[in-house]
This record gives structure tokens, C-alpha cells and sequence, in this order.
């Protein structure tokens, strides 16, 4: 699952600049889920949630991979 994210990410490279709005459409709808979403992801790197998704997916630390996987496939 990972691995599919993380090529998820080359596909959006391009775009990153408009990337978290396209991401965050749902955030009024799903205000909660947001949040978890949001929750790995440090404050200060929240500009480009799928630079920083990318960062977290290839991670040294496991428990970083997991968590961030599973937030990003629940949230998408």
C-alpha cells in the first residue's frame, strides 16, 4: 500500500502547487476525517499534503509508513 501511494505522488508532482485544495474538497463534509487526515502531517509542512504524505510513506520508521498510509487511504 505504501509503495502505491508514493507512486500516487509522481502522478501529482506537477501539480502540487494546487494539490491540497484538490485533497481537501471534503473537508467541510467530513470535518473529523480531516482532521485524522491532517494529523500526521506536521503543521509547518501542511502546504503540500502530498509532498508531505510523500515524505511520511518513505520514512525509516515503520510505525511513520504505517500510520500515514492509513490515514491518507482513509481519508482519499
Amino acid at each position: 500500500m505504501v509503495q502505491a501511494v508514493s507512486r500516487l505522488y509522481d502522478g501529482f508532482e506537477t501539480v502540487s502547487g494546487n494539490t491540497h485544495r484538490s485533497f481537501a474538497h471534503g473537508k467541510d463534509i467530513h470535518p473529523e476525517a480531516f482532521e485524522e487526515y491532517l494529523a500526521p502531517v506536521p503543521e509547518n509542512e501542511r502546504d503540500d499534503m502530498v509532498k508531505a504524505y510523500h515524505k511520511l510513506l518513505n520514512s525509516d520508521n515503520d510505525e511513520i509508513r504505517v500510520n500515514a498510509a492509513k490515514a491518507w487511504s482513509k481519508w482519499e
